[in-house]
């Protein structure tokens, strides 16, 4: 018709499926789509729509899925048993439906097939008998891809043919052809004999992201702006980065509308990660591989280190340009641990939300540390004297938001470039200035400790938490080297340092159950094949602490010696000369 609007295709689907609803005769479709596109939503809109519109042409419908499903009669009483008709058809079956269903199949199957099935308790006579009564009815038949293995989609497609000849049924099956595996081939080569139409639902991504944040009325404009550029379509994905902001949502809506943006940019960007299909059909790629490389590896050439990185590296790199998301940082760190572990620590992004609003506050200052690496990336001029007076003045006056792994960046670029007293000065300037917190050096526990690789800055962090650490109790230290089969330079420090007297006082405090836990933390250093100095030191003091122990009575001797404890080394005898 001239000037009729175009319809896209799912719109298309979306008026077959009404079509389908409205005729009475029987017949079978098939809707197939990718995980997460919203088949399932779709197909369940156009049910509810044609219900409240009056034009659905079957007053009885019924709703399986088969995931776990592992049987046909299984499947067969679970159409009878999530049967609905009147207004439950748009909101499912009801224990009311139900006890209908029952009391339908005795009035179906009469006294005498009661009495032949004797000795059957109730809900054998409803597996048995319930199936008689599914006909004249709607039935959508979900999942088929995660059915139980013993199960085969051949048998499933030989029911829906005949409740269709046979039982004057109209069948929807839905479903994710890619993941069928070995069945595919006998699902493709008998679909033809069973199903009338295949559907392909596969919604654009605005289309998907305008279902899955319809009801969001406070970000649901700048995270559908990244989706979209993130080319993500999947209903579930969207909607679970959705609930990962809401978590957060508390903590950040008060803050500048930059770091609010920020925060939601890194939310999808690692909820896309974490839940979202990665690599091409046949070679997926696991969801840890790409929140690893996001987390530690990309962006990294903004210093000038480029890493060899795989096709699929690629895609993800092309994609967070798209969104224009620079490397990961502490702040990222954070809400990447609060996704993985189901809950965020609000303490913890609230102060990464109090120092970027400090930043933001001294937006010149940030400006000039962008200046120096867009100096660097945005030129082939001969300007290296320019470069590193500018990256000195900008790293002095950002030192206060300047990361470790800046440090580390800048400092190896120095170098390269031959500027070792710059090197030296960049790293004392932020020893003497930055965190008083010990803990802020300690690279064992920061998350990005492992990428600092330059000898100079680790070893200057290592003497920073030695000399600021607290001093702590030896069986404190052993104790917690115990649970979390770790300990930093500090806690070595401070084991090195400690006499044998203070090994003994540890090992004779009543401890209750960690008694055996700080003696099997400071015994567990022989496991190493080729023990450090340090480690071998550390074993000396405490051996010689327990041989002391072991010499105080009988029943120490006993407790000592399952310990395998080495004998004292004993010095060579001496030699009397000869006359």
């Amino acid at each position: 018709m001239t000037g009729s609007t175009k319809l896209t295709p799912t719109e298309m689907v979306t008026k077959e499926l009404g079509r389908f609803l409205a005729d009475k005769r029987p017949e079978v479709i098939c809707v197939k789509g990718r995980w997460g596109v919203g088949k399932t939503f779709a197909w369940k809109k156009a049910l509810q729509d044609a219900a409240a519109g009056g034009q659905i042409a079957l007053g009885t419908y019924s709703y399986v899925s088969l995931f776990g499903i592992t049987t046909l009669e299984q499947l067969k009483y679970s159409i009878f048993e999530n049967r609905t008709s009147g207004k439950a058809i748009a909101t499912g079956a009801n224990l009311e439906s139900v006890s209908v269903g029952f009391s339908d199949i005795i009035k179906t199957v009469g006294p005498k097939t009661l009495e032949a099935l004797g000795g059957k308790n109730l809900a054998e006579i409803a597996q048995a008998s319930s199936f008689l009564m599914v006909r004249d009815q709607f039935i959508c038949i979900d999942d088929i891809e995660r059915k139980g293995k013993d199960l085969r989609a051949i048998d499933i497609l030989g029911l829906v043919s005949m409740l269709a000849e046979q039982r004057n049924c109209k069948i929807v099956i839905i479903m994710n052809d890619e993941q069928l595996d070995e069945e595919k081939a006998d699902f493709l080569k008998y679909q033809e004999k069973v199903i009338d139409r295949s559907l392909v639902y596969c919604p654009s991504p605005q289309e998907s992201i305008n279902i899955g944040l319809k009801d969001n009325k406070d970000f649901a404009q700048e995270l559908g702006e990244l989706c979209t550029r993130l080319n993500l379509s999947n209903i579930r994905v969207i909607k679970k980065i959705e609930k990962l902001v809401h978590q957060i949502w508390p903590v950040i809506k008060g803050y500048d509308p930059k770091i609010v943006k920020a925060h939601i940019k890194t939310m999808t960007v690692l909820g896309w990660a974490h839940y979202a299909e990665h690599g091409k059909p046949g070679e997926i790629t696991s969801s840890e591989s790409t929140v690893d490389f996001i987390m530690k590896r990309y962006g990294r050439a903004l210093y000038g280190q480029t890493a060899e990185i795989t096709l699929e590296e690629q895609r993800v790199e092309a994609l967070l340009r798209m969104v224009e998301f620079e490397k990961a940082d502490e702040a990222d760190a954070v809400l990447n641990e609060g996704i993985k572990n189901g809950y965020f620590d609000e303490v913890d992004i609230a102060k990464y939300c109090d120092l970027s609003a400090e930043a933001l506050n001294n937006s010149d200052a940030a400006a000039k540390w962008s200046a120096v690496w867009d100096r660097l990336h945005g030129s082939f001029d001969d300007d290296e004297k320019e470069f590193v007076v500018e990256l000195m003045s900008a790293f002095e006056q950002n030192i206060k938001f300047i990361s470790l792994s800046d440090l580390n960046h800048s400092v190896k670029i120095l170098k390269q470039l031959s500027h070792e007293a710059e090197a030296k000065t960049l790293i004392k300037t932020f020893i003497d200035r930055r965190s008083t917190d010990p803990s802020f050096f300690n690279l064992s526990s920061n998350v990005f400790g492992s990428q600092i690789d330059d000898a100079d800055v680790r070893h200057a962090c290592n003497e920073k938490l030695i000399a600021t650490a607290p001093k702590r109790p030896l069986h404190e230290i052993l104790l917690e080297i115990y649970k979390n089969r770790g300990w930093n330079p500090a806690d070595m420090e401070a084991l090195v340092g400690a006499s044998v007297d203070d090994y003994y006082e540890a090992f004779k405090m009543p401890l209750g159950d960690d008694h055996r836990r700080l003696v099997a933390s400071a015994l567990h250093f022989r496991e190493f094949v080729n023990p450090d100095k340090e480690f071998l030191t550390v074993l000396e003091k405490a051996e010689e602490a327990l041989r002391r122990i072991e010499k105080e009575n009988a029943l120490n001797a006993i407790r000592v010696g399952g310990l395998g404890i080495r004998p004292a080394p004993q010095s060579p005898p001496e030699t009397l000369p000869i006359t």
